[in-house]
């Protein structure tokens, strides 16, 4: 024997009624996660500036004394977590800036050189800030 049970119009709309419910209670903690998380995503610092930081620490002075970019970019891809071949492309772009090459986005590159400027400015790291504004210059306009 099967037992079939059947819905009437009114206990449907009781349902859709609750679900609407529902969904009204849940709106404001989905509106509180979404702002959590663009506030997470503004903070967050980009591969650029993560390699820019570790630059202008003087953690290149020990990699880059590795010839072999391929290990020096999967060193870093374990270091930051990223993608090898976007850090390979970054390292490009920066090996750009430090040796007056212009690079094609000199804006993009002025934008990260600023946030990461002004990193180092709160941790009160004065001389490296001053080499940040330096090759800020060296852009130009």
């Amino acid at each position: 024997m099967t037992f079939k049970k059947t819905f009437k119009q009114h206990d449907l709309n009781a349902v859709i009624k609750k679900v609407e419910q529902m969904e009204k209670d849940i709106a404001p903690a989905e509106n509180a996660i979404d702002s959590k998380n663009n506030s997470i995503k503004k903070n967050a610092i980009t591969v650029k500036q993560q390699i820019l930081i570790l630059d202008y620490l003087g953690a290149f002075d020990k990699i880059n004394s590795v010839d072999n970019a391929t290990k020096k970019a999967a060193f870093l891809e374990l270091l930051l977590n990223k993608n090898e071949q976007n850090i390979r492309t970054e390292l490009g772009k920066i090996y750009e800036l430090k040796n007056s090459v212009l690079p094609i986005k000199k804006t993009k590159i002025k934008e990260n050189l600023i946030k990461v400027s002004q990193i180092f400015s709160d941790l009160g790291l004065k001389s490296i800030v001053k080499k940040i504004q330096n090759d800020i210059d060296k852009l130009g306009q």
